[in-house]
């Protein structure tokens, strides 16, 4: 049930991506203060003179924020993307003796999922009798 809370430790990629941007927050709000303090006439510029108004820090906010998401959300789907295509592949061996083959894309509670080709197979993990890694040739 409370599986998310152990898949930062699974993928340490994930505590990688979660103190990375922590620090670019931080690096962003010193470069920030930095350059309204040190350049006073080229930051109310580039604010288009805004950065005096009460909305404008929020508004500012929310889009890098949101920005940031998307971006943040895209480099980690194309990096697990790369990773799934790079595994070894896994046999799945029902209880019926039916075998099946592909990339393991995860494991949450009961449920393991699975590439097999094209397609996503979502299999019950009391379904199956035996997992285990297929040899390369």
């Amino acid at each position: 049930m409370f599986d998310f809370l152990i898949s930062p430790f699974e993928d340490p990629y994930i505590l990688l991506f979660i103190f990375g941007s922590l620090l670019v927050v931080f690096f962003t709000l010193i470069m920030d203060k930095l350059w309204e303090q040190r350049f006073p006439k080229s930051y109310k510029r580039w604010t288009l003179s805004w950065m005096n108004k009460g909305w404008y820090k929020l508004l500012s906010f929310m889009l890098v924020l949101i920005i940031y998401i998307f971006y943040g959300a895209y480099i980690y789907g194309a990096y697990t993307y790369g990773s799934i295509h790079r595994q070894q592949d896994i046999v799945v061996r029902f209880q019926n003796e039916d075998t099946l083959h592909g990339k393991q894309i995860g494991k949450v509670g009961n449920t393991l999922f699975l590439l097999c080709g094209n397609e996503v197979k979502v299999i019950p993990t009391t379904a199956f009798r035996e997992l285990s890694f297929q040899l390369e040739k």
